[in-house]
């Protein structure tokens, strides 16, 4: 086979493309022949074979063991047959000893491909692997790199329970012997360190379910884990006798130590509690010591790792960062800093936050990377300037007082000092702690004097400086006076002069978006026209970070008066040109939506917003403009129509129903087709009889949002295409119910087939939602039309049915819940034998066993159900949903548990991004639908929990459809429960 494979393999990397091609092709014909993975691991093996063919054999190897190593692999090819136990053996026996190469190239494909093959085979097919990993592990040298390399891919690719648990203990005890032997290497260490923080993550996993061999393991583990780490992080990265040469292989061993100790936070948070008052002494005096070096160092960038990981002096400090900001969340740490704590963070943060002068010359050439690198909302950079900015930030939310105070007076001894860096720094980050308290109610006397210092920066010769001073003036707009913040507004306008440098240009740009959406509108009505035309000179931008705050400062000062700039015939094609110039990004367009809304809703507006916003968007949908804006052109229509009048404006329909329906009769983009429907909905909704009224020649209006339905409808497109779908069926059948005719069955027949198809919760509840609606007021006729249709072996009844009820319990949105609960409700009312003999799935069969479910034992013994009658289905369900809204509403009995944890309360409730879990929860159950109220006007007054109690009582009370002998044979001893305290 060898003989076959290599020269095809040599063709491969052929300068000649049909050369290429058809060695490729020859490659894949030869992938059913058995002795193919034996002939691919004897090249990758041979010394006498050229390195780039070995590799390329590798390559090729790795595919074939993703794709035909066994029947269970994931893009299993079943026309290939797949490797026999020989060829199994012989592939495992003949890569392994790969792990030593010499060559770096090499030793990594083949680690990458030995880790899949022990991914499937271990350990009932390779039982030795595990032994002879820990055994090359020890040899030192390229052994231990190899071991290392294959088993950091063996365990990053996730472990099974079995696989983990049985050889955790001499994995974990093997990698601390090499972290703490001195004379081995320090780039060995980092990857035994990694291999431990990937086995930590798998730990997270099982805790559920081995807790207490987990919090044996923390306890016994952890400790000398921690001692290492500190260990390696308080070694100086640089020698003193050579401070210019930074030791790359000590920082990226101190990069993987901070990022397992961060990591520990989440994962064991009580561990790391109780360890970490012995711990942050040592390496808060490592920060300390990293600082000068930090800052003394030109280029902090090193090298990066073989899997492509940065290592550098800028990701260092960023974890050390992150250590501090996990360690200052703790009451014991902060508790012991003493009176100088916080002035001595404040001053460290300060200095790590010091602009290097290759990052202002930086600054100075690429706008782009200024605005990414200045902080505040539109930063897409993590740098340690931000973490920085975050991490005082965090700390004023817990001391706010103390931060403010010692913020405050490191500014004015930085300008007592008259060091222009620091003084930027301190202010950079006065501008963090501003922004998190949204600078909206700031207190005067907290901030005396700030106006002189930024008065004297503004004077400054550093462009820097400046900039600097003209951001954190409008972070700080809510101290002005309406004289001084005009006076500000001009500096602004001044600074975004185009022969102003780019530092200067965007600080006075962002200045302003602030000040502009703080200051009131009469004090800036004399500059709006200003404004608009200086922040119009950014648009042919093509960074998303500018325009986003070009878009800002223009839809604040659009706010100013709405009626002068829809009279201008500037305004509304800017917005068009911001929004054409980077079509795909959803935040731009969303917010050029916010300003098309804002427009549109301002007293009397709308028609003139009309005149000026459809020509341009009809040219959109028509195509004659550039290719790539129809998605743009939708999306701002569907802004426009749901702030629209009802009735619309005379000749709406006609200007933009002839582009809609031609894009969404051609269109494949699946956002587009689902923003496309949004704007059908309300259309329909907002103005039916301009819809009926219309015709393009061919068809009228109705027909054409039917064939468009139609198309959105075929299984052709995957299941997100069809999201929107069911609201706008709605939309249509209530508002045309009576000009559907013979349509409405072919449209509720299409529907129906559709859901046959579907697998994604969210299509399929849109889908019901169909169903759902017209249940609640024609059940009778829903069921009996449905029961005599058929898809595939079933009736359309089963068919949905049954996808209602095995999915109703990820349906999302409280009105959408409730819509559905009151529709089975009514369907459970019908009473009809049909109903009983649909058989659903019922309760989760739960197989006692000891043994650990293995992957391959998960795939062979996939999850059974029970299988009892729809009716009974519908007990369970409403049921469930009763207990949910019980929770939901307060009702329940249970006691809040209160955590008596070292951490902090707002660390410990507040998810990332700074919202609690209660808020979390609220935001959960907001609507933000306007039309609801519109499309269940019938349920309005329903309350969920009163309506389903009632159902119980009165099921209960009149046996309505067998009710309580269904509830006897099918219902779960704690069901029952809660059906009897339901209605008590």
């Amino acid at each position: 086979m060898e003989s076959d494979l290599l020269p095809l393999l040599a063709a491969t990397q052929s300068a000649d493309q049909n050369a290429r091609l058809s060695a490729e092709l020859s490659l894949r014909q030869l992938q059913g022949q058995a002795g193919f993975p034996v002939g691919l691991s004897n090249i990758a093996a041979s010394n006498d074979v050229d390195q780039p063919l070995r590799q390329s054999a590798l390559i090729l190897l790795k595919s074939y063991v993703l794709n035909n190593w066994s029947a269970e692999s994931e893009n299993h090819n079943p026309t290939i047959p797949i490797a026999t136990p020989t060829a199994k053996e012989h592939v495992r026996t003949t890569l392994f000893p790969l792990l030593r190469s010499p060559s770096s190239l090499i030793l990594r494909s083949a680690a990458y491909v030995i880790a899949r093959i022990a991914h499937a085979d271990y350990p009932e097919q390779w039982p030795t692997f595990m032994d002879g990993v820990m055994s090359m592990m020890k040899e030192g040298g390229v052994g231990t790199t190899g071991a290392l390399t294959v088993l950091k891919e063996f365990v990053d690719e996730g472990l099974a329970e079995d696989q983990f648990f049985s050889v955790a203990p001499d994995l974990v005890q093997t990698l601390y012997g090499i972290v703490s032997t001195e004379h081995v290497d320090n780039t060995s260490k980092s990857k035994a360190v990694s291999i431990f923080r990937s086995s930590v993550d798998l730990l997270e996993m099982f805790k559920d379910t081995h807790a207490e061999p987990i919090r044996v393991f923390a306890d016994g583990s952890l400790p000398p884990w921690l001692k290492l780490f500190c260990q390696a992080v308080s070694l100086p990265v640089v020698d003193p006798s050579n401070p210019e040469e930074v030791n790359e292989s000590l920082v990226e061993l101190q990069i993987e130590a901070l990022r397992t100790i961060n990591k520990l936070r989440l994962i064991f948070p009580s561990h790391l509690s109780r360890h970490l008052p012995t711990t942050f002494p040592s390496l808060f005096t490592a920060l300390n010591a990293l600082t000068p070096i930090y800052v003394a160092t030109p280029h902090p960038s090193i090298s990066t790792t073989a899997e492509g990981e940065s290592i550098s002096l800028d990701v260092l400090a960023t974890e050390h960062l992150e250590f501090l900001s996990i360690a200052l969340g703790h009451r014991a740490i902060t508790a012991s800093l003493g009176s100088d704590g916080i002035p001595r963070i404040i001053y460290l943060l300060s200095t790590f936050a010091i602009a290097r002068e290759e990052e202002v010359e930086a600054w100075e050439d690429d706008a782009e990377k200024f605005v990414g690198d200045m902080g505040g909302d539109v930063s897409a950079r993590w740098t340690v300037r931000i973490a920085c900015g975050q991490l005082v930030a965090e700390l004023a939310e817990k001391r706010e007082e103390e931060v403010i105070t010692a913020l405050l007076n490191e500014v004015r001894a930085a300008f007592s000092d008259r060091e222009w860096r620091r003084q930027e720094s301190t202010l950079f980050l006065l501008g963090h702690v501003v922004m998190a308290e949204d600078g909206d109610d700031l207190e005067p006397e907290r901030f005396q004097g700030i106006d002189q210092l930024l008065q004297q920066c503004l004077s400054a010769e550093q462009m820097l400086l400046q900039g600097r001073a003209l951001i954190l003036a409008g972070e700080v707009a809510s101290l002005w006076t309406p004289e001084q913040g005009v006076r500000l507004v001009g500096k602004c306008l001044e600074a975004m002069q185009p022969d102003k440098g780019v530092i200067l240009r965007y600080s006075g740009l962002k200045g302003l978006q602030r000040l502009c959406s703080i200051l009131d509108k009469d004090a800036l009505h004399s500059h709006q026209t200003h404004i608009i035309d200086v922040a119009s000179s950014f648009v042919p931008s093509k960074s998303s970070d500018l325009l986003s705050v070009v878009l800002e400062t223009l839809t604040s000062a659009i706010r100013v008066d709405y009626k002068a700039c829809i009279s201008s015939d500037k305004v509304i094609p800017l917005l068009f040109e911001v929004a054409a110039s980077c079509p795909g990004d959803p935040w731009l367009t969303g917010i050029v939506g916010d300003a098309f809304e804002a427009m549109a809703k301002s007293a009397g507006n709308y028609v003139a917003v009309c005149q000026r916003a459809l020509p341009p968007l009809s040219q959109f949908l028509n195509g004659e403009e550039q290719e790539g804006l129809t998605s743009v052109a939708v999306e701002l229509l569907n802004s426009l129509t749901a702030s629209g009048l009802s009735p619309l404006p005379e000749g709406y329909i006609a200007t933009v129903l002839p582009g809609l329906a031609k894009v969404m009769s051609t269109t494949d983009d699946l956002e587009v087709l689902q923003s496309g429907q949004e704007v059908l909905r309300n259309l329909v909704q907002k103005d039916p009889a301009q819809i009926q009224a219309f015709s393009d020649g061919q068809h009228d209006g109705l027909s054409i949002v039917m064939v468009i339905l139609s198309r959105c409808l075929s299984s052709s497109f995957e299941d997100s295409a069809v999201v929107f779908a069911g609201p706008l069926i709605v939309a249509v059948i209530r508002k045309f119910a009576h000009s559907l005719g013979p349509v409405l069955p072919e449209l509720l027949n299409a529907v129906a087939v559709r859901l046959s198809t579907a697998s994604q919760p969210n299509c399929i509840q849109s889908l019901i939602g169909v169903f759902a609606h017209l249940s609640i007021q024609q059940s009778t006729t829903v069921v009996d039309f449905l029961k005599n249709i058929t898809i595939g072996e079933n009736t359309g009844l089963e068919v949905v049915l049954r996808a209602w009820c095995e999915n109703f319990e990820v349906f999302q949105r409280y009105e959408q819940i409730k819509l559905n609960v009151v529709a089975l409700a009514t369907v459970f009312g019908l009473q009809m034998q049909e109903l009983m003999n649909i058989k659903v799935k019922g309760d989760l069969v739960i197989t006692q066993t000891n043994r650990i479910m293995t992957r391959s034992a998960r795939r062979n013994h996939p999850e059974t159900w029970t299988y009892i009658p729809l009716p009974a289905k519908i007990i369970k369900l409403l049921l469930h949903e009763l207990v949910s809204e019980k929770n939901r509403t307060g009702d329940d009995d249970e006691e809040e548990v209160v955590s008596d944890d070292e951490w902090d309360e707002a660390d410990a409730n507040t998810m990332e991004g700074g919202m609690s879990l209660g808020q979390l929860a609220a935001f959960a159950d907001e609507e933000d639908d306007e039309d609801i109220a519109e499309e269940d006007d019938l349920l309005k007054h329903v309350h969920l929990k009163d309506f389903t109690v009632d159902f119980f009582k009165s099921a209960v009370a009149n046996n309505v459809s067998s009710f309580n002998e269904l509830c006897e044979h099918f219902l779960t001893a704690r069901e029952k429960e809660l059906l009897r305290q339901a209605i008590v």
